[in-house]
């Protein structure tokens, strides 16, 4: 690689500057090192008329001149970069994500510009730091021109470390002329990470609380699942792509938030060697592996149907995890809890997973363990709000109102198609799918905006909310379903479509038909009508 120009600092002038310049970086070096002992560096230094220091890298002597640092990567790469890093690019959004954490004022720009749903838990300055891609997944490559011109210290690859991702890492450094580090971003190594990432940015103090943190966690995951039996063991599918019929087995990275929980992975398929993963499977397939929980992927492009097609199509409906109404789909906000990306995110995902499948073993309050996690990882204060939106299909929700959105705690002692209405309303009731077949229901053929057209059956709201005698302070209704989730509509936006409705399915359930609306206020086996 060429020699890249690199901002000095002032000339030490003599040797003795030189003999302070060691014994700062020493002691750099030594506040750098974690408890975690593939932190440890080796104390082998050689002192000469160079200077030399050590970082958090991996066992090696490293050499360093006034205004670089030389060691071993962790994916056994000799490396070097500024003694003085002040502005970071990574590779990928596993390491975006914990450089986002760690520092992002550091950052030059993610990998994939935020989407709507992500923003709302990133402050307004960081909101503004576009994509500059990446070169992970299929087929991604990084904004060579814009990330040059941005000019980073230091490249970030976290992530998988073998041969063929050495062999890319050098790919990069040698298309950016920029130094890459190559860093393990396994789960169980979440603490080291940050660690060894602090160290050579110097931000050691911020990086051990949070790698505490992430310690803490893991071992106490580790702990539990150590003492469950096979038999013990819950059997979970991770439902992926579209329509749920995308999956990684157990050993791919993208399913170790199940495995150190101690959940039984399903699917038996072969691990994907490029680590994209998300092997196809077929509906016959997860029908005999019969789970006993479905996780479906998070969707933040909001396009896939695979919740839906899961909790509704009758093909699946004879699975265990769908016949006891245990398909959860996965939180996310502003990074996924547990997969894509695979990063440390998914410190908080072990609580929340380990909780919903074992609560007895995983007895945590999840409401606190998410606001505590999102104070000290993303520097925010969690509203209500944000967590009932991460958790409406996920178990364990909290609403603002008090009301707990879990599907036990939810479930109607009447059965499906029992909705009681309450709020802002004169006339409280409890109606029914039958109430709504005596009410002279009209049929209507919609555009649902992700299950395409169908006909439903119902009654208007134009003339349920005179029924139920709707208070003038009323501007929102909110749905609560069995599953937790929770939709939203406001009154002026129900008066806007004429034939929205409160549909009655062939099994009785209560639907919130919304023509015209976006796909989040429509609302299936509704148990709770709430006017706000």
């Amino acid at each position: 690689m060429k020699e890249r120009h690199v901002k000095r600092r002032k000339s030490w002038g003599s040797l003795a500057a030189v003999m302070v310049f060691i014994l700062a970086m020493l002691s750099l070096a030594l506040c750098g090192c974690g408890s975690d002992s593939s932190t440890a560096v080796s104390e082998r230094v050689t002192v000469s008329t160079e200077a030399t220091a050590t970082t958090g890298a991996s066992d090696s002597t490293v050499a360093a001149e006034a205004n670089t640092v030389s060691f071993t990567d962790q994916g056994g790469r000799h490396v070097t970069v500024p003694a003085s890093i002040k502005s970071v690019f990574c590779t990928s959004p596993i390491g975006t994500n914990l450089m986002y954490m760690l520092a992002p004022d550091m950052m030059v720009g993610w990998n994939v510009t935020p989407k709507n749903v992500e923003k709302q838990y990133i402050p307004e300055k960081y909101r503004q730091y576009i994509g500059l891609g990446g070169w992970y997944g299929k087929n991604t490559t990084g904004n060579v021109e814009e990330i040059i011109r941005r000019d980073p210290d230091v490249v970030f690859d976290i992530g998988t470390m073998n041969e063929t991702y050495v062999d890319a890492a050098n790919r990069t450094q040698e298309l950016l002329n920029i130094p890459v580090v190559m860093v393990d971003g396994s789960l169980e190594k979440s603490g080291a990470a940050l660690r060894y990432v602090g160290s050579l940015i110097h931000r050691e103090e911020r990086a051990e609380e949070l790698a505490a943190y992430c310690d803490k966690v893991i071992q106490e995951a580790q702990a539990i699942a150590a003492k469950l039996t096979d038999e013990q063991k819950v059997k979970v599918y991770y439902a992926e792509g579209a329509k749920g019929l995308n999956t990684d087995p157990a050993g791919s990275q993208h399913t170790e938030v199940l495995n150190l929980v101690g959940g039984q992975n399903v699917a038996q398929v072969e691990l994907d060697a490029s680590g994209y993963g998300m092997s196809a499977v077929s509906l016959e397939q997860v029908i005999l592996w019969d789970p006993d929980v479905i996780l479906v992927a998070s969707d933040p492009t909001e396009e896939s149907t695979a919740y839906q097609e899961i909790t509704t199509r009758a093909e699946w409906s004879g699975i265990s995890a769908v016949k006891n109404r245990r398909v959860y789909q996965i939180p996310r906000g502003p990074f996924d809890w547990f997969d894509r990306p695979p990063c440390i995110s998914r410190i908080i995902g072990v609580r929340w997973l380990g909780n919903l499948l074992y609560p007895d073993l995983y007895a945590y309050d999840i409401k606190t363990e998410a606001k505590d996690f999102y104070k000290l990882f993303y520097q925010i204060d969690l509203t209500d709000a944000q967590y009932d939106q991460l958790m409406v299909r996920a178990g364990g929700a909290v609403s603002s109102s008090g009301t707990t959105a879990t599907t036990v705690a939810l479930a109607p002692a009447e059965g499906s198609g029992t909705s009681v209405v309450k709020g802002l309303v004169d006339n409280p009731m409890t109606i029914t799918g039958d109430t709504i077949k005596s009410m002279n229901p009209v049929t209507i053929t919609m555009d649902h905006p992700k299950l395409g057209r169908k006909e439903y059956t119902g009654v208007r709201w134009s003339e349920l909310l005179p029924l139920f005698k709707v208070q003038a302070a009323a501007t929102l209704v909110e749905f609560s379903c069995t599953d937790g989730y929770i939709a939203q509509a406001t009154l002026a936006e129900m008066a806007a479509s004429p034939d929205s409705m409160l549909a009655v399915g062939d099994d009785g359930s209560l639907n919130a038909a919304m023509p015209g609306f976006y796909g989040k206020a429509w609302a299936r086996d509704i148990i709770q009508i709430e006017f706000k």
